[in-house]
């Protein structure tokens, strides 16, 4: 990621917020998401121009807590707490020496709730909210005919995008185009093999497994950036050293992102930093695909359902990071971790 559109303001100078409420909207060249309030404060400063294009490390808006200051921006996960420092009186010997108390700036890492719940002010049965999950649309859209204006499942089933939804995703389809577009002009080599493995391995634990492969290959920090399903099209949420995280812990991880990607939320943290994509479209009966590679990345990797005990394997990799014969290897030790 190297820029952000900022898209609109939920929020206006002086105006008090509390942790977890919406202060702004941005499209990525990933996906168009929202972004809470780390923490109750109010804001004090709206930086960005609404429209505007805004650079990695440029602010977005300040907002002031009740002990800090701190701005929200697309270089870190979340900006550095700058905390004021105290002095304190150190008695060595007389005279009196004053000794600054040194602290580290502490990074706090955005929160992925495990579930994503819907604005209360939505009045929506069970079945209705279950329907617009399965079809991706943002429930708040949805036009409530039933009683205290509630929102039943014949308005779901009836409901159309938005315009402005719409726009969206037509904006979010057109980035993506424009990346792979990108990735075309790039040295590349596909290599596909039936793998006669468990077909039904979990994507948690191939995700673990690529990771793992690309790790010994490459020495170096990887981000698998996985293919998700949102509200406005495809999202690629970024998992980073994951190879060393636990089977169960993964797949929860996988689980809660995926459901905040669905309505347009990944954290800031996860925008960054893939150095390979998956794509696993098991779950919708696809035998094989080929997804070219993104700017910036060594390999893609697609995952497709071959029979009950077998899955297909697509690998396309960079020719000026990996040999051809390297990238067969690299299929070969995923084959036998898996």
């Amino acid at each position: 990621m190297e820029t952000g559109e900022l898209i609109s303001y939920h929020v206006t100078v002086g105006q008090q917020v509390k942790s977890g409420d919406l202060l702004f909207e941005v499209m990525t060249d990933k996906i168009d998401m929202e972004v809470d309030a780390p923490a109750d404060g109010t804001i004090t400063a709206l930086v960005g121009v609404v429209g505007a294009t805004i650079e990695i490390g440029k602010p977005v808006l300040e907002m002031e807590t009740e002990t800090q200051v701190l701005s929200f921006d697309f270089s870190q996960p979340a900006a550095p707490i700058q905390e004021v420092q105290e002095v304190q009186e150190v008695v060595v010997a007389p005279p009196v020496i004053e000794t600054p108390v040194i602290q580290t700036p502490v990074i706090q890492t955005p929160v992925i709730e495990a579930a994503v719940v819907l604005p209360t002010s939505v009045r929506a049965v069970p079945k209705a909210r279950q329907m617009a999950k399965d079809k991706g649309i943002d429930i708040r859209t949805v036009i409530p005919t039933g009683p205290d204006q509630t929102i039943m499942a014949a308005d779901v089933e009836g409901a159309k995008d938005s315009p402005e939804l719409a726009q969206r995703r037509a904006a979010n389809q057109a980035l993506i185009a424009s990346r792979i577009t990108e990735g075309a002009l790039i040295p590349q080599a596909t290599f596909t093999k039936i793998a006669e493995i468990d077909g039904k391995a979990s994507e948690a634990k191939l995700m673990k497994a690529w990771a793992r492969v690309l790790k010994e290959a490459l020495n170096t920090e990887i981000g698998v950036a996985k293919v998700t399903q949102s509200i406005y099209g495809s999202a690629l949420p970024v998992y980073k050293n994951i190879e060393s995280m636990e089977t169960s812990a993964l797949a929860t991880l996988v689980e809660s992102t995926t459901n905040s990607a669905r309505l347009g939320k990944v954290p800031l943290a996860m925008l960054s930093g893939a150095t390979t994509t998956l794509f696993d479209l098991r779950s919708m009966g696809i035998e094989s695909a080929r997804l070219g590679l993104l700017p910036g990345q060594s390999s893609t990797l697609t995952v497709g359902q071959a029979k009950k005990n077998k899955i297909s394997l697509s690998l396309t990799v960079d020719l000026r990071v990996f040999d051809l014969y390297d990238a067969a290897t690299l299929m070969e030790r995923l084959i036998t971790i898996l």
